[in-house]
């Protein structure tokens, strides 16, 4: 049985993808880790 643990995603606007998965992972009840600059969050 194969299961995802992770997945990376690309963008071009990394501020406009922090807000937009802030509010996914809110919506789920989980929030960002932390932010790794411009290298992307965790």
């Amino acid at each position: 049985m194969s299961i995802f643990t992770h997945v990376t995603v690309g963008t071009n606007d990394l501020n406009k993808a922090r807000a937009f998965y802030d509010n996914v992972l809110a919506t789920l009840g989980y929030n960002r880790i932390t932010d790794l600059g411009e290298n992307g969050s965790i």
